[in-house]
């Protein structure tokens, strides 16, 4: 793992999203950082968007 980049923006991908991943993976599977169920939730629909625009369908705005 090497340190992270900043900032990252959205839209961003490749190398430098996955360390971040992979950092926050780490963290949060040694307990180290943990997730709200409602921010968890809220990250989940900030991203549902971008994932439709990634697979090339129109976002759901809701």
């Amino acid at each position: 793992m090497k340190p992270v980049i900043s900032p990252l923006k959205v839209g961003d991908h490749g190398a430098d999203v996955a360390n971040l991943q992979g950092a926050l993976l780490l963290l949060s599977g040694k307990d180290i950082i943990q997730f709200s169920a409602a921010g968890l939730n809220r990250t989940l629909k900030d991203l549902s968007p971008l994932d439709a625009v990634q697979n090339g369908q129109k976002p759901m705005v809701a």
